[in-house]
């Protein structure tokens, strides 16, 4: 796969996760608006979409880098 390419499956990939961590961060903010509290596993499902989110931004920020040359 070229780099162009690259590019665009991980373009896609990011936006899929960023949404994901999106909607995860939205749910947990209106139950805390709400007053309740998070469980442990809405905290960790915050925290996984997080990081997903922070590996994809790598792999694509290294494509870029690569774009160019």
């Amino acid at each position: 796969m070229s780099d162009p390419q690259r590019f665009d499956a991980l373009r896609a990939k990011y936006r899929i996760l960023w949404d994901a961590h999106q909607a995860v961060a939205h749910r947990n903010a209106a139950l805390m608006r709400a007053g309740r509290e998070l469980s442990t596993e809405q905290l960790a499902d915050e925290q996984r979409a997080a990081a997903l989110v922070a590996a994809a931004r790598d792999e694509l920020l290294a494509v870029i880098s690569r774009l160019g040359n």
